[in-house]
């Protein structure tokens, strides 16, 4: 199966059929991920750094694996790795090195591909749904079947 990768948006093979974009997502958290692990090897043993490093790259692993599945809780670890990603990239950003910059540049790219993901789901939901509408409702007190 050869793929034509002109642009990232428009990858198909061969045969004309179009690759799920999660294929292209997926492409992008691999890249972000071994951004990361070179970013973590060149880090101190001692390092504060490790802990959000280790929590992107959980992010991303678990992100793939529910991908990989189309598990109905990929939105989930998506909007996990997500925020991993910003946080991952404002720790590369005061790191600085080339590697580090790297690693920022596919963390802010994965951003934008998993907001897109996330904004398709959130347009499905109903609009009506908000926070104080949520409090309201587990606010009330709950009257069960069988009591008095």
């Amino acid at each position: 199966m050869t793929a034509n990768t002109s642009s990232p948006g428009d990858l198909t093979v061969t045969d004309g059929q179009q690759l799920p974009e999660s294929f292209l997502t997926s492409i992008v958290v691999e890249k972000a991920q071994l951004s990361c692990e070179s970013v973590a090897g060149a880090l101190h043993e001692e390092a504060s750094e490790h802990a959000v490093l280790n929590d992107f790259l959980s992010a991303c692993g678990e992100y793939l694996t529910a991908s990989a599945r189309d598990s109905r809780h990929r939105s989930r670890y998506a909007a996990w790795c997500a925020e991993r990603c910003g946080e991952t990239a404002a720790i590369c950003d005061d790191l600085g090195d080339s590697s580090a910059r790297r690693c920022a540049r596919w963390c802010r790219l994965l951003m934008t591909e998993l907001n897109k993901e996330l904004a398709g789901v959130k347009k499905t939901m109903n609009s009506d749904v908000s926070w104080g509408g949520v409090k309201d409702i587990l606010n009330k007190e709950v009257k069960l079947p069988w009591g008095g």
